[in-house]
């Protein structure tokens, strides 16, 4: 699979550090993610799947989208 890009709004686990919004579109065919620990890199990553994510973890006006 190949991931054009991903953009994810309101999601929980990354508004807990004030990231309301977050946009990756990867241009090489390896990424890294850099961050402390709890800044929501593993969150990220769990959402890379196709699959439509669980609403429990998106505020009112969250959603996500995945190219």
């Amino acid at each position: 699979m190949k991931i054009i890009s991903l953009f994810i709004r309101g999601y929980k686990r990354l508004l807990f550090n004030g990231i309301k919004e977050f946009k990756i579109t990867p241009i090489e065919k390896n990424q890294l993610i850099l961050g402390g620990n709890g800044t929501g890199k593993s969150s990220v990553i769990e959402l890379l799947t196709p699959l439509p994510p669980e609403g429990v973890f998106f505020d009112e006006t969250g959603f996500k989208s995945i190219e």
